[in-house]
């Protein structure tokens, strides 16, 4: 029994498949916008760690930061 889930952005608490609520997984296969579609439904994408979140503007937060947080660095911080 599960008791609920919680968004990822703003740690909100909702019931299990609460209306609303939007569910993010990674793409295995991103060559084409299709593809990643029908990975999504044909349950071949990862979803080890799926994104849950409670609203549009929870999703846009969290895309946000897995935007300009992914990825290496790509220089040396400047040394006083």
């Amino acid at each position: 029994m599960s008791a609920g889930m919680q968004c990822d952005s703003c740690r909100k608490f909702g019931l299990p498949h609460a209306p609303g609520w939007v569910y993010v997984v990674r793409e295995k296969d991103v060559s084409t916008p299709m593809a990643g579609l029908m990975a999504a439904l044909g349950g071949t994408a990862d979803t080890s760690e799926p994104a849950t979140l409670c609203s549009m503007a929870c999703l846009t937060e969290w895309a946000y930061v897995q935007a300009v947080t992914e990825g290496q660095a790509t220089g040396k911080e400047p040394q006083p």
